[in-house]
């Protein structure tokens, strides 16, 4: 009985993994092994010597992100990040420190994470009432956020998409103005 368990487990995850990467369309010179030799720093011909053309390019613009955490967040002060097995709140302000989105997640036990709620408690209208107002009133409201990372412009070329509108993996790479990689996004985008 185990064993028939146990198998039947297998054969779910194997399932959802094949699931995912069917939903999931790459560029055409596309090769996972090329993507992961590529690191922060390199140059973007040598990205593009790799993986060839994106499916798409575009321009970010700057923004500064602040997070409210259950938990410390190192990576979010350095790379933007989150640690993804927590709850927390992300605001987002545009150049003139302004409220432009708000996100997040809820991670109300171990190992289990609700989306379309967050940290904060906000709800939808809530966060509907935060859109354009300034960062002191975020903080009149709030108080300091556990974080804080200023993101600049970069160039992003997508070389994964979803094939139906639906979660997909996704693989970009980030370029700075300097023409080097600056970020690098390989998670599975869940929608």
């Amino acid at each position: 009985m185990r064993c028939a368990l146990l198998l039947f487990a297998v054969a779910a995850v194997a399932g959802m993994v094949l699931l995912s990467k069917s939903r999931s369309r790459f560029a055409t010179q596309f090769s996972e092994a090329a993507f992961r030799s590529i690191k922060v720093g390199a140059q973007a011909r040598s990205v593009l010597a790799q993986l060839g053309p994106p499916l798409a390019e575009f321009k970010t613009r700057p923004f500064t992100a602040w997070v409210y955490s259950d938990r410390s967040q190192d990576d979010f002060a350095t790379h933007g990040e989150c640690a993804l097995n927590g709850s927390f709140t992300i605001v987002e302000f545009d150049t003139n420190g302004v409220v432009r989105h708000v996100g997040g997640q809820l991670a109300p036990t171990p190992g289990r994470i609700l989306m379309g709620v967050n940290y904060l408690g906000l709800t939808t209208p809530d966060i509907v009432g935060l859109l354009g107002v300034s960062s002191n009133a975020v903080v009149s409201r709030f108080g300091n956020p556990r974080a804080v990372y200023d993101y600049r412009p970069v160039t992003i070329l997508q070389y994964s998409k979803s094939a139906d509108g639906g979660s997909y993996e996704r693989r970009d790479i980030g370029i700075g103005s300097d023409g080097r990689v600056v970020q690098i996004w390989d998670e599975f985008y869940e929608d």
